[in-house]
């Protein structure tokens, strides 16, 4: 008798078990769609500082990307300065793609597409084009991060609804 309570004891500590694994794997889903609307949000915020010092500041930009990467997700822009700074011959616009390759990583391809647009005119054209191509590139982040925002309203229910789901079928498949 008693051993029977103690087997049923484990199996609903099972249960239980996989239901919130199967739930954490489902935030897990939900936090990288925050987190990328988050991102987009912090690259528009720094495209806007980025805009102002090139229009009205004299900053080198190997000095302006290491000022911009301090201030919060400017880790690409961190990464920029670094690569401006080894001086191998590359130009701002090919050290600023890597350093954006390099700092975000896990941005979506089409969100870096939209942001590696602008080192294709850094540092060659005249400051009102690249405050222009700039604002450009912000706008486009910014409808990016509109549709991240939707996306992860939209899909975070469905994370959360396929976790709890996923763990109710695990656990009816293993009593």
């Amino acid at each position: 008798m008693k051993l029977r309570r103690w087997r049923n004891m484990i199996k609903l500590l099972g249960c239980v078990m996989i239901l919130f694994a199967c739930l954490g794997i489902a935030s897990g889903g939900c936090k990288r769609l925050k987190e990328r609307v988050r991102t987009l949000e912090r690259l528009e915020d720094l495209l806007a500082v980025f805009s102002g010092e090139v229009r009205y500041g004299m900053r080198p930009l190997p000095q302006l990307f290491e000022r911009l990467g301090r201030m919060e997700g400017g880790a690409g822009f961190a990464a920029a300065s670094r690569e401006m700074e080894l001086r191998d011959g590359r130009g701002a616009g090919e050290c600023f793609c890597a350093g954006m390759r390099e700092g975000y990583p896990d941005l979506p391809g089409e969100d870096l597409c939209v942001l590696l647009t602008l080192g294709e005119g850094l540092g060659v054209c005249d400051g009102e084009t690249q405050c222009r191509q700039i604002d450009a590139v912000r706008e486009r982040l910014g409808v990016q991060c509109e549709k991240a925002r939707e996306t992860a309203i939209k899909n975070t229910r469905l994370y959360q609804g396929l976790g709890l789901l996923g763990g109710l079928f695990f656990i009816l498949l293993l009593l």
